[in-house]
């Protein structure tokens, strides 16, 4: 099969595609004819390399095929696996990735059969970013009258959580980089949009609302500086989930004591826990499927083109979910 992989960390070039062995199906397991696989920002990050700083995240071993998640058709299950999903579209995760490619096995267990109506597209941006949000926007146990900053909102998942905390109630400040991410961020609900490519977005936010509640933060470095001192002093949560600018937040445990914030993280409890991560993704399928929720679609590509989507993203050039199409 043909598959997108990188034998070295390095700008989007580094990606290549290229004939590799099918995957081997298991007991357990299912193996999909792959219609879209999912890009998201972890891709990125791990094939730059980014993160190799962080001894807390492991190196991936190279060569290593990107791809955590695809949408598709079954058309085979192993031994222990259902055989009524034979030719039934579903989604799935990728534990180990390698989803850029024109097959994947996956775990018979983390399939989700696909409702009629909702297109491959639609399905990887709820599976992944959207299961992602629904979990950001429960750990900030909103009460629906506070003023959320919501980071990187043109994004796969701020998108998302400016859906959801304008359904829970709260006022929505939606922070992007570009022009056209703030206009689909408006589009979705947010009550303010500030561009945090400019030195003084938060004095706007400040001049306007005077403080916030909550920050679902994503970007880290000096962004994650500026947002916390918008936060309400004694009252104030920030929501840690993302390191977009490949920077850790540029604050102190003395910042978080000296004015009583309370700042928790999102992710890890979904890797120990698999039951409650595939709860947080039939949450956000249910959420569109009772029309309260509508993923942002990004950039569409051929397999062959992932490098252009690599850079797109990596150049704020994208909004939403961008998936490659084998």
């Amino acid at each position: 099969m043909r598959a997108i992989r990188f034998h070295a960390f390095g700008t989007p070039d580094v990606l290549s595609l290229e004939e590799v062995p099918d995957p081997q199906l298991t007991a357990d397991s299912v193996l999909i004819k792959v219609a879209a696989a999912g890009v998201s920002y972890a891709d990125i990050q791990m094939r730059s390399g980014v993160m190799k700083k962080h001894a807390w995240f492991p190196s991936p071993p190279l060569p290593f095929g990107p791809g955590f998640e695809v949408a598709g058709t079954v058309v085979e299950v192993g031994a222990n696996a259902d055989p009524s999903l034979v030719g039934r579209r579903v989604v799935s995760g990728l534990p180990t990735a390698g989803g850029y490619a024109e097959l994947a096995v996956v775990p018979a267990a983390a399939v989700y059969p696909l409702p009629d109506g909702i297109d491959e597209h639609t399905a990887l941006a709820l599976h992944g970013q959207g299961a992602t949000a629904v979990g950001i926007v429960e750990s900030a146990n909103l009460s629906g009258s506070e003023i959320v900053l919501v980071e990187a909102a043109g994004g796969g998942v701020g998108s998302v959580i400016v859906q959801l905390a304008k359904n829970a109630g709260a006022k929505v400040v939606a922070a992007a980089s570009t022009e056209d991410k703030l206009a689909a961020a408006k589009q979705l609900g947010a009550d303010t949009v500030v561009n945090y490519s400019e030195e003084s977005w938060h004095e706007q936010i400040r001049k306007e609302y005077g403080k916030v509640d909550v920050v679902f933060e994503a970007v880290g470095g000096d962004t994650s500086r500026k947002a916390l001192d918008l936060l309400a002093i004694g009252t104030g949560k920030m929501v840690l989930y993302g390191t977009a600018s490949g920077e850790l937040p540029e604050f102190s445990p003395l910042d978080i004591y000296m004015k009583g914030f309370t700042v928790t993280s999102f992710g890890p409890r979904r890797h120990v826990d698999p039951a409650y991560g595939l709860g947080l993704r039939d949450k956000a399928f249910q959420h569109h499927l009772n029309g309260s929720l509508h993923p942002l679609k990004g950039l569409s590509a051929p397999l062959w083109e992932a490098a252009a989507v690599h850079s797109a993203i990596e150049n704020r050039a994208a909004k939403g979910k961008s998936i490659l199409i084998p």
